[in-house]
C-alpha cells in the first residue's frame, strides 16, 4: 500500500521524514471570500492551438510530471484519505484536488495534507485558524490548496501546458467519442508511481464530460487528457456504476478557472 503517513514508500523515506504534528483544535469551515484575489490574468496553460498531434507517452511525459500524489489527515480523527492532485503555475501555484479528498464527512477541511510532487518532492500543508490554505470555491466536488512558490514548482509548472478551451474561456471542439485518458494514482494501480487509464467522451454536460475512462479512488483529482492534442480536460471527479458499466465524470477546465479567478 502507498502511504506518506502510515505506510511512507521509499521515495518519501529518501527525500522527506515527518517528525510530528502540532495538534490543532478546531474545525475549519472552507470560506471562499478568504481566497487572495491574484493581481494578475496570467493565463495557466497556453490557448488551444488546433493541428497538434501527439502521442500517448509524450502526453504523459509532459504532464505526469503535473499530476502529484495527495495524502490528508484529519484534526481529529486516526485515518488518512488519499488521492492525486495536478499542479497549476501562473501568478501562484495551486493544487487541484477533488474536495472529497480534502474534507471529512461534515464538509470541514482537513487538519494536513501531504503532496508528493512528480515522486520527487514532498510538500506539506497544513490547516490553522486564521490560515485557511485549503479551499472549496463552488458547489461541485473540486477544491485546491495554494502552494509556496519556491524554486523547483516554479520550474515544474512554468511550462504552460495546452487546455480545451479556447480564448472565450468555451469547450473548444471537444465531440462525443473523443479518446481522452487520465493521470492520478488510484488505491487499485501501481505501487510505485503514476496509473493510466483510457477511454472516451461518452456524453458532455453543461459542467463535466461524461468518459468511459476508468475513475477509481485515488486517481480523482488527476488529470484528464484528450489524446488527439494532449489537451486538458479538467479533474476526474467520480464514477457512477451502471448494470454493464462504470461512467466517470470530468469536471470542465472552464468551471475550474472561473472558481480560482
Amino acid at each position: 500500500m502507498r502511504g506518506i503517513w502510515t505506510k511512507p514508500p521509499s521515495q518519501l523515506l529518501m527525500k522527506a521524514s515527518f517528525l510530528t504534528f502540532l495538534v490543532i483544535v478546531g474545525v475549519l469551515f472552507f470560506v471562499e471570500d478568504e481566497v487572495a484575489e491574484t493581481s494578475s490574468t496570467q493565463s495557466i496553460f497556453t490557448s488551444y492551438q488546433p493541428g497538434s498531434n501527439e502521442d500517448i507517452p509524450d502526453i504523459i511525459k509532459k504532464w505526469g510530471k503535473r499530476v502529484a500524489y495527495l495524502e490528508c489527515i484529519p484534526f481529529y480523527d486516526n485515518y488518512t484519505v488519499t488521492g492525486s492532485a495536478t499542479l497549476l503555475g501562473g501568478p501562484e501555484i495551486f493544487a487541484l484536488t477533488n474536495a472529497h479528498v480534502i474534507t471529512d464527512d461534515n464538509g470541514f477541511a482537513l487538519k494536513t495534507c501531504a503532496i508528493l510532487v512528480n515522486n520527487e518532492k514532498v510538500y506539506t500543508v497544513t490547516n490553522s485558524e486564521g490560515n485557511v490554505k485549503m479551499y472549496k470555491p463552488t458547489e461541485e466536488d473540486w477544491a485546491y490548496i495554494k502552494l509556496q512558490k519556491d524554486e523547483y514548482l516554479d520550474a515544474l509548472t512554468s511550462i504552460e501546458l495546452p487546455n480545451c478551451i479556447d480564448e472565450e474561456n468555451s469547450s473548444y471542439n471537444v465531440e462525443i467519442g473523443d479518446k481522452i485518458i487520465v493521470l492520478g494514482y488510484p488505491a487499485i494501480g501501481s505501487e510505485s508511481g503514476l496509473t493510466v487509464t483510457d477511454g472516451i467522451i461518452s456524453g458532455i454536460e453543461d459542467k463535466y464530460y461524461v468518459t468511459s475512462a476508468k475513475i477509481d479512488q485515488g486517481n480523482s483529482g488527476g488529470a484528464a487528457l484528450r489524446v488527439r492534442d494532449g489537451c486538458f480536460l479538467g479533474i476526474p471527479t467520480s464514477s457512477a456504476v451502471g448494470s454493464m458499466e462504470s461512467l466517470g465524470r470530468v469536471l470542465k477546465t472552464r468551471v475550474l478557472i472561473e472558481g480560482i479567478y
